[in-house]
């Protein structure tokens, strides 16, 4: 077992320094050493376990190993899927390059951007949202309430009024694909549920 090979070679004795459970606090759990973590993910991911067998097997016949990662075709269909995603709600360029790079250095450990040297624009906010206001002024309608119109004859979204006879709007169910809800404030205890909307929007009008 490697537990019981890497005790006979460990300085600390049978298991201590290899294997501690900790009870109670933040750091509550059974930790291992990190050489028994990497038998531990080899026991857990067959994938694992054959990239380190390579890795073996590439030190052991040219002397060396390179640990950098290469694109797969895992990798490309991910991104795909993804960038198709990211389209649906109306995220594009930087936002959709930046984000696409983040899904695939946390699935796979690939920088892409890092890798290609592409060097990217720090943006504010990831993803650009329009009201009424801005969708009047891209579409050239004559103002919020025509658009607010507009988008329910398209049945984005519907109209009802609260106990005070406010009127308000909810996203339908294909509205939710063009849009999201955002609390904001008015310096009021109750905050008030807006509608904000992607860019994909704007190609239904």
């Amino acid at each position: 077992m490697p537990i019981e090979s890497q005790s006979a070679n460990s300085s600390f004795g049978t298991n201590k320094g290899l294997i501690e459970i900790t009870r109670g606090g933040n750091d509550a759990g059974t930790w291992v050493h990190s050489k028994v973590a990497i038998y531990l993910a080899i026991w857990c991911s067959p994938d694992f376990a054959v990239l380190v067998t390579d890795w073996i097997y590439e030190l052991l016949t040219e002397g060396s190993v390179s640990l950098k990662i290469e694109p797969t075709q895992t990798m490309a269909e991910c991104a795909k899927i993804n960038s198709d995603l990211l389209e649906s709600f109306g995220i594009t360029g930087e936002a959709k390059r930046t984000a696409l790079n983040n899904t695939l250095k946390k699935r796979f450990g690939y920088d892409a951007l890092q890798e290609w040297n592409v060097k990217t624009e720090v943006i504010e906010a990831e993803v650009q949202y329009l009201n009424p206001t801005a969708i009047a002024k891209r579409t050239g309608l004559r103002g919020a309430r025509q658009a607010n119109l507009k988008l329910t004859e398209l049945k984005l979204q519907t109209t009802y009024r609260d106990k005070n006879n406010y009127l308000h709007y909810k996203l339908t169910e294909l509205g939710l694909k063009h849009a999201t809800y955002q609390n904001k404030s008015y310096n009021s205890s109750q905050p008030i549920r807006s509608i904000q909307w992607h860019e994909s929007v704007l190609n239904l009008f």
